[in-house]
């Protein structure tokens, strides 16, 4: 499984914001099953990919910047109207 690619699954499944971190590309997805006022509710996890092979969750400080929003999510709303 390719984290940024599947974080998606892990944001659903957790009900969690997941912020995936590394050098190349860096991504953010929310669970499909809430509308954005939801999200203050949800906690935030942040997984930064390290030497090319390890997933490491770490804790950022508060008010880190946010990356990307993955293009499903984003599609996903587009549909809903959100």
């Amino acid at each position: 499984m390719i984290i940024p690619d599947n974080g998606i699954l892990i944001a659903n499944k957790y009900g969690v914001i997941a912020h995936f971190l590394s050098r190349l590309e860096s991504s953010t997805s929310f669970p499909l099953w809430s509308g954005p006022q939801d999200f203050s509710n949800h906690p935030i996890i942040n997984i930064v990919l390290l030497n090319s092979v390890h997933y490491v969750k770490v804790d950022l400080q508060e008010g880190h910047p946010m990356a990307n929003v993955s293009w499903i999510w984003n599609m996903h709303k587009m549909f809903l109207g959100y």
